[in-house]
């Protein structure tokens, strides 16, 4: 007993030690190395292997068109320009970077830094937002860390859509703490990072509405809607052939038509929504967290409009996830893990 007293009283005397700033400090930076550490490692390891190229090849070819003042047409990826597809003005700066860098190890490390950084804004949305102790907020970081969506993202080629994530997870902590701001910036990332993610920020501005935010939420509502319609329907399609998204032919064949049959088309739509396959990533997006986002569904509602719209696409199978070989994950039409920013700030309002 003596020793077991002794080994409680160890344990006791830390937890408490982490319980102050030495926590809050510690834990996030050494979650956040190690999973940048797993991240990185494999993704490179992938990057050296046969099937990199098909995977990298759009994303280098930009960068250097970018980088050497070409016209950006991204012959592998279909002929298109390079914001005609999703209007991911990040890509330029990065190109601008890889000017003195090596392209794919550029790639690659910035991409696994985005997603390892969001550890910081989960922990701080468990510590500051919701108050959690540190045996919560360290499962909640650890969850994170795991999640199927975030590696298969970090495997699958380059995305601009991973540096939405942390800036996703931060926009929720800065809006929820008045932070407005930084909160302007994180919202600045994410609508950068391609444009119909606007519909995330318009959701996460309906969530901030709802949690008592009205000011900043409705806002956010407007700012992410206006993005998505600017771009989605005016600015593409005169970059690009003037035809609609690939994934919604069923509604339409040009920008205008598909949302006019997505409207017009609610039996369509409802068919999309109620095939087999839609439970199936029901229960791969919300099965590794445990199901928390539904202790808050009021806050679900702010994500529903922009995952209802990838899952009634053509290709469903891949909608919410990011291209994976996992056998546990299906392909992904876009590529961005939501449910990550919307669990956490479930998790952070109770």
């Amino acid at each position: 007993m003596s020793v077991r007293r002794r080994v409680d009283n160890t344990v006791l005397r830390v937890q408490g030690r982490l319980e102050g700033p030495l926590g809050d400090r510690l834990v996030p930076a050494v979650v956040a190395c190690g999973l940048f550490t797993v991240l990185v490692s494999t993704a490179l390891a992938r990057a050296a292997g046969p099937e990199a190229n098909g995977l990298l090849a759009p994303a280098l070819q930009a960068v250097w068109l970018i980088g050497s003042g070409a016209d950006p047409v991204v012959t592998v990826d279909g002929g298109t320009t390079v914001l005609a597809e999703h209007f991911a003005v990040l890509i330029y700066p990065i190109a601008l970077i890889a000017r003195w860098l090596p392209t794919v190890g550029l790639l690659v490390v910035l991409q696994s830094a985005a997603l390892s950084v969001a550890v910081v804004p989960v922990w701080l949305l468990a510590r500051r937002a919701a108050s959690l102790r540190i045996g919560a907020s360290t499962a909640l970081v650890v969850a994170y860390s795991l999640y199927p969506a975030v590696h298969g993202m970090n495997l699958a080629g380059f995305h601009t859509e991973s540096f939405a994530v942390p800036g996703l997870l931060w926009a929720a902590y800065c809006g929820l703490v008045g932070r407005k701001g930084w909160f302007w910036v994180a919202v600045a990332v994410i609508l950068a990072s391609r444009s119909d993610l606007g519909l995330a920020v318009a959701g996460l501005g309906l969530a901030l509405w709802l949690v008592g935010r009205a000011g900043l939420g409705r806002q956010a509502l407007v700012a992410g809607l206006g993005w998505s319609v600017v771009t989605g329907l005016v600015i593409q399609p005169a970059l690009g052939d003037g035809t609609g998204p690939d994934d919604f032919t069923t509604f339409g064949d040009t920008p205008w038509s598909v949302v006019t049959g997505l409207v017009t088309q609610p039996g369509d739509v409802l068919a999309a929504l109620g095939q087999e396959s839609t439970m199936g990533l029901f229960v791969i997006v919300f099965g590794p967290v445990l199901f928390l986002p539904l202790l808050a569904p009021r806050l679900l509602v702010g994500v529903l409009p922009i995952q209802l719209l990838y899952v009634a696409a053509d290709s469903p199978d891949g909608a919410l996830l990011a291209q994976t070989p996992h056998p546990l994950l299906p392909s992904c039409s876009c590529p961005l893990p939501l449910p990550c920013p919307v669990w956490a700030v479930g998790v952070s309002t109770g």
